[in-house]
């Protein structure tokens, strides 16, 4: 099963950040890509249903110079509880990418596609073509 779930609603969230870091070796900026996401179970359940097991695993699609997409699955940090009632805690996750394992301009251009793997399916958090494009930092 795969559908589009969205990226929003203030439950879920993923998003892409370029950060310019000075390597301890050559002293130079190397950029990397900041990978984060979001996720609150309940409101996940509410869109996939009840059989959802509460077991999220968050993945990113980044570009490649030749066209190609590679997938790489976002760590998970920790759980937070929320203090919304109808929401028992928001899992986050996140992955950095070194400038070795990305394209800086193919990400530019073509963003970063977020999906979240569950019992149930595998969701996609935006429509086609609505890649999220890293922001700067």
């Amino acid at each position: 099963m795969s559908k589009v779930i969205g990226n929003g609603g203030g439950v879920i969230h993923a998003g892409s950040s370029l950060k310019m870091e000075k390597t301890p070796q050559f002293g130079k900026a190397q950029p990397t890509l900041e990978l984060k996401s979001e996720v609150a179970d309940t409101y996940l359940r509410s869109k996939i249903g009840k059989d959802f097991d509460g077991f999220e695993h968050v993945f990113a699609l980044v570009p490649t110079k030749n066209g190609e997409w590679k997938r790489f699955d976002l760590n998970w940090d920790r759980s937070t509880p929320s203090a919304d009632a109808r929401i028992r805690s928001t899992d986050q996750h996140s992955l950095t990418l070194g400038t070795e394992q990305f394209d800086l301009e193919a990400a530019r251009e073509h963003g970063v596609a977020f999906g979240v793997e569950t019992n149930v399916g595998t969701f996609y958090l935006q429509d086609y073509g609505q890649n999220l494009k890293p922001s700067e930092k």
